[in-house]
């Protein structure tokens, strides 16, 4: 009873059990045998303890669904069902990065629309000056009467109108520079963005070799107990043969 009940023992294994308490307890001068036909699988009355489940595999799998779209939101849900552990910390990262890139845009955006309504009010203000000049210049060249009253009115004009392109140039020339300053902060959030895919992608990689170097630590480990726990002089089972999988299985599954 002591062997027969361990959970997930082969039958052929407890009766070997038993076969050496039954040979040391009675100083060799007992040996029960076994006769029987059992198959390759293994047998057990009691079955075997389930194995834990790794709490970070989901985690990992909803990790790799958030780096692919990239956004606030993902990460904000992805935290919402999984708020601790590593891949909790690695999206908070994450989060952070999206923040700095966003509000360097949201910067870029105010100045360049403070700097288009700079120049929408320094040009009407200019053309308010100019209708103005003009109207005066007007009344003082009827006043005057004079061929050279005229001649000095083109002058005036020409001049306030030279003035005037100047100052829409610069205002024009000032727009431009906010509108390329506005770009250049969208082409940083997106490559904020690639560079989060690809680091959480790296990330992912490192996690997969972590838990592959744990699931053979752990298959040796449980090949050795296995072997120690072989009667004297008995074989160990060989390994079974690793199935071949199609290449398109191979690629299905990647």
């Amino acid at each position: 009873m002591k062997h027969i009940a361990e959970p997930g023992l082969d039958l052929r294994l407890a009766f070997g059990r038993v076969r050496d308490d039954v040979l040391k307890s009675t100083g060799n001068r007992q040996e029960p045998f076994v006769y029987g036909s059992l198959g390759r699988q293994t047998m057990s009355l009691v079955p075997p303890a389930a194995k834990p489940v790794d709490p970070e595999t989901e985690a990992r799998v909803d990790y790799e669904l958030a780096a692919q779209i990239g956004t606030k939101e993902a990460w904000d849900s992805f935290l919402a069902s999984h708020p601790n552990g590593l891949y909790a910390n690695l999206a908070r990262a994450q989060t952070s990065k999206l923040a700095a890139a966003q509000e360097s845009r949201t910067k870029a955006d105010d100045a360049r629309r403070d700097a288009e309504e700079q120049a929408a009010l320094k040009a009407v203000e200019l053309r308010k000056q100019l209708e103005e000049q003009s109207q005066r210049q007007t009344a003082e060249a009827k006043q005057k009467l004079s061929e050279q009253a005229k001649k000095d009115l083109e002058e005036a004009r020409r001049q306030v109108a030279e003035q005037a392109k100047k100052e829409l140039d610069e205002a024009k020339r000032q727009v431009e520079l906010a509108q390329q300053q506005a770009e250049a902060a969208r082409q940083q959030v997106e490559e904020a963005k690639r560079q989060a895919i690809a680091e959480a992608q790296r990330q992912v990689e490192l996690a997969k070799a972590e838990q592959a170097k744990r699931a053979v630590k752990e298959a040796n480990k449980d090949d050795a107990d296995k072997l120690a726990s072989l009667a004297p002089g008995q074989a160990a089972p060989k390994a079974p043969t690793a199935p071949q999988i199609d290449q398109a299985d191979v690629t299905r599954l990647l």
